[in-house]
């Protein structure tokens, strides 16, 4: 499922994104937030909420994702080996879109490095000062 490749710098040619799920406390418990974000431009394409981390969070993310791009050429997915990502569903609706999916190599968070930086700024920035 990995590319040789290890680079993430993306282009205008094709359409690569990234996609992670991250918990965030609440007063009223945990909320698990899944996000596909364009490697290209940076920008969350989409993201869905759930209190469970569950591969039909990821593949919600996914469908919005794929609804709001609308991708007509080639797409790489990359996300960690979490059992969202690696699941048959979640595979499965990879499949229906005609997407390639890249994990990252176990235990390497450098591999996905754009989104955990995204959700260090969230939670930096915003999760922890307003919930």
């Amino acid at each position: 499922m990995r590319p040789s490749n290890r680079s993430r710098a993306a282009t205008t040619s094709g359409w690569q994104c990234s996609a992670q799920v991250t918990y965030i406390r609440t007063s009223q418990g945990w909320l698990y937030l899944a996000i596909v974000l364009d490697l290209y431009s940076r920008r969350v394409v989409s993201w869905a909420f759930s209190n469970q981390p569950n591969s039909e969070l990821s593949v919600r993310a996914l469908e919005v994702a794929v609804q709001h791009r609308r991708p007509n050429q080639s797409v790489l997915f990359h996300s960690d080996q979490g059992v969202q990502y690696s699941s048959d569903t979640f595979r499965n609706a990879l499949s229906k879109h005609n997407i390639t999916a890249s994990m990252s190599r176990r235990g390497n968070c450098h591999d996905n490095a754009v989104t955990e930086r995204f959700f260090r700024s969230l939670k930096s920035e915003r999760v922890n000062y307003t919930i």
